[in-house]
């Protein structure tokens, strides 16, 4: 599942699920807490059910912390971003290349280590809350990580472990750039677009057509691709008379590889256009 439709899942469940357990007067002031961006009575009324608010990882970054990083990024010509993740992973297989086993269970004691793996495999099963803590703040995928590196250390297989402990950590440091990285792909395709649209190498209408298509499937993550084509198209002609026909604006925003890998594709969206598009 794309983590942007599980994490909305998620949110909306919880949300439902916390909210129908309270009271009327404790759901009235969360609502109001929630209005007045009061994290911490938001907490406070939460924890009375047993629940508890998590931030993943992938909305840590601000979005002006997001935008400026993206701007950061077109400008880096040099790699240096791409310098930094890579000191980061280096860091981090240091780092695990000179962990001890972090179980104290002797490795000689082969029964107990087993019994022991198969009751974690029970508990990471059996603890719902903790699990859905785990998937709120990383995803499904990277928890699934640690829990694999937490039997790879009982039992000892230490490379394994400090291979899987390197992939979490990569992939926990690309779910918190990723808002960046979105922003920064949109800006990097209508840029070269405009670029090359400059030197007359492009349809004049084509930057203007993948500029809106970014920034609706920004917010609407499900627009089909025919039907955002069609309607970019018609937007478009109301305008202009020389403006390609719907196919042609498909194999623009097609060859973008701006449409969101979600699913199920719909037509429930509405264009968003800045003034002067």
């Amino acid at each position: 599942m794309n983590r942007q439709i599980e994490l909305s899942e998620l949110i909306s469940k919880s949300f439902i699920e916390s909210t129908n357990k309270m009271s009327q007067d404790d759901k009235l002031a969360f609502y109001q807490a929630i209005l007045d961006g009061d994290k911490n009575l938001e907490r406070e009324i939460l924890k009375k059910y047993n629940y508890t608010m998590v931030t993943p990882v992938e909305n840590i970054m601000s979005d002006e912390d997001a935008e400026a990083l993206a701007n950061s990024l077109l400008k880096d010509e040099k790699g240096v971003f791409n310098e930094i993740n890579n000191l980061f992973v280096s860091a981090s297989k240091k780092y695990w290349s000179n962990a001890e086993r972090l179980s104290d269970l002797p490795l000689e004691q082969h029964d107990k280590i087993l019994n022991h793996a198969r009751e974690l495999q029970t508990s990471f099963n059996s603890k719902e809350h903790v699990n859905s803590v785990l998937h709120g703040i990383y995803g499904e995928n990277a928890s699934t990580i640690v829990k694999a590196a937490i039997i790879a250390d009982l039992i000892g297989c230490l490379d394994l472990r400090n291979d899987l402990m390197v992939v979490f950590g990569s992939m926990v440091e690309n779910a918190h750039n990723s808002k960046a990285m979105d922003i920064f792909k949109k800006k990097k395709v209508i840029s070269e677009d405009r670029s090359l649209a400059k030197k007359g190498k492009t349809n004049r209408h084509h930057a203007t057509a993948i500029k809106i298509a970014a920034d609706t499937w920004g917010k609407y993550p499900n627009a089909s691709l025919a039907g955002l084509s069609e309607d970019i198209s018609a937007h478009l002609r109301k305008a202009w008379k020389d403006v390609p026909v719907a196919g042609t604006v498909e194999k623009w925003l097609k060859d973008s590889g701006l449409n969101p890998a979600v699913k199920p594709k719909n037509r429930n969206y509405e264009l968003i256009i800045l003034e002067g598009e």
